[in-house]
């Protein structure tokens, strides 16, 4: 087995002006070839592909742990090597990549890596001689301040098929592929599907996927999500294996973060448009959310931390739910009780909002400014409608066009219950897309629009090339009523 050697970073990738330094990147690379147990077959390429994963991550700036070789990494060596590696993230942040090359098992509702000394024998081995990927979980949930590539080339046993119990239990089937449910701020590969075998490569050479992957991360200014696309899609071509059966990688990204392994100075650019377009007056936590949510481990990713954990919050505002009262002579009683002082009766038709409701009332502020309880079955959600607006830019233009304002002066913000923005991206420059999002949304609050009630914007891909100019805005507008007493 290789495990990683020093970085030595060059000038493969733009790391950023002075004052936006690209954050910190790292990489545990590990990779185990031989077994003590000959159930667990050798992996010749597993040596091959961690070289050659290790090289190209120095060269585009990654940091290389652990820093030396200390031979076949056993279960207990394993363990410290991950544990080891927490505390280094957790000092320094940034984005972290773990790839792991060698034999990996599926069983029960967990997937399992198998050290150099595992032995599997009766079903009770699993759990106690395997590394169980809730470790690697674990891990993660320790290191929140950074944002996580989790890549496992480790479906290249085809399974170890039934174990017997020892002692008391049934009989337990381990089959092939890793099975790994991470959490959601962590993009996930695999090599190949559950089930399914990956293929280990010629003898002396690499795998079909660490060398595709090697391949696309190197590639100037590719998101991360289009790299693992390229990578299925050469598993797409590969001549047809019949004693290993189909090899298809899969690859996860929910938060919807954009990384590129190979940044240029076009990658900077673009994640500077949308940071310029954030007023830090006015900016509360959730605008640096959105910005990290996009740009988690970028070039200003630091400093919207900074602003995240300084913005003053925004309070949420509980009457965005709002009713109608459906019957007549309907009382708003202090308490919840029908024997409570009433403090103003309403007919059908009268509006509020809802700030508490619990099984047989509702608190409520009327239209009027009465603040009671009423009993939940006499009222009910306010009839609404969805007004939507398509706002199209011109050029590298970022500021919202007028028809905003039409919108919002015909509706009337007091009607608005919720505001959604969705955007159309080019997947090599987000940020253009992101800087209009975050514009339309100061506009919305500069106009009085509560922040709270706008949803967390979105970038969706264009499907034609007029949507890269366009943003879509959706509001949910209550229709008007007054109040009947």
């Amino acid at each position: 087995m290789w495990i990683g050697g020093p970085a030595a970073a060059d000038d493969a990738y733009y790391a950023g002006p002075d004052d936006a330094h690209l954050a910190p990147r790292s990489a545990l690379i590990l990779g185990i070839s031989r077994y003590s147990e000959a159930i667990f077959p050798r992996l010749p390429n597993a040596d091959t592909d961690v070289e050659r994963m290790k090289d190209v991550l120095q060269r585009l700036g990654f940091e290389i742990y652990p820093k030396a070789s200390s031979g076949p990494l056993t279960r207990q060596q394993l363990k410290m090597v991950l544990y080891d590696y927490v505390k280094h993230i957790k000092k320094v942040g940034g984005a972290s990549l773990i790839y792991f090359a060698g034999h990996g098992v599926a069983y029960g509702q967990l997937g399992y890596l198998v050290p150099y000394d595992a032995m599997a024998i009766y079903s009770r081995d699993l759990r106690e001689e395997l590394i169980p990927l809730d470790l690697l979980s674990a891990a993660l949930s320790e290191m929140s301040n950074a944002f996580h590539i989790v890549i496992l080339d480790a479906c290249r046993n085809p399974g170890l098929g039934e174990l017997p119990p020892f002692g008391s239990g049934v009989i337990e089937k381990a089959t092939a592929g890793v099975r790994f449910d991470p959490p959601t701020n962590v993009v996930f590969a695999t090599s190949a599907r559950e089930n399914q075998k990956a293929r280990d490569g010629t003898r002396g050479e690499n795998s079909p996927f660490a060398r595709a992957l090697s391949n696309y991360i190197q590639q100037e200014n590719r998101n991360i999500d289009t790299v693992f696309s390229d990578v299925k899609r050469d598993f797409v071509d590969l001549p047809p294996d019949p004693e290993n059966g189909p090899q298809n990688p899969t690859s996860s990204n929910e938060g919807g973060a954009n990384f590129f392994f190979r940044p240029t100075t076009q990658t900077y650019q673009d994640e500077k448009k949308y940071w310029d377009a954030i007023d830090q007056t006015t900016a509360g936590p959730d605008v640096y959310r959105n910005f990290l949510k996009q740009f988690p481990a970028g070039y200003f990713a630091a400093r919207a931390r900074e602003m995240r954990d300084r913005a003053p919050s925004v309070a949420i505002n509980p009457q965005s739910a709002r009713i109608v009262i459906t019957g007549d002579g309907v009382r708003l009683r202090a308490l919840q009780s029908e024997t409570s002082q009433i403090k103003k009766t309403y007919n059908k038709g009268a509006r509020g909002a809802q700030i508490f409701s619990s099984a047989d009332w509702m608190l409520v502020q009327m239209s009027d400014g009465e603040i009671g309880y009423v009993k939940s079955n006499l009222v009910a959600p306010a009839p609404s409608r969805d007004e939507r607006l398509v706002l199209s830019y011109s050029g590298d233009a970022d500021d919202p066009p007028a028809d905003l304002d039409g919108l919002l002066n015909r509706v009337g913000i007091s009607s608005i219950e919720h505001a959604r923005i969705i955007a159309h991206a080019d997947p090599t420059s987000p940020g253009a897309a992101a800087a209009r999002i975050v514009k339309v949304q100061a506009a919305l609050a500069k106009k009085g629009v509560d922040q709270a009630i706008i949803e967390v914007a979105r970038l969706s891909a264009a499907s034609t090339p007029e949507q890269l100019n366009q943003v879509e805005v959706t509001l949910k507008v209550i229709d008007s009523g007054t109040v009947t007493q």
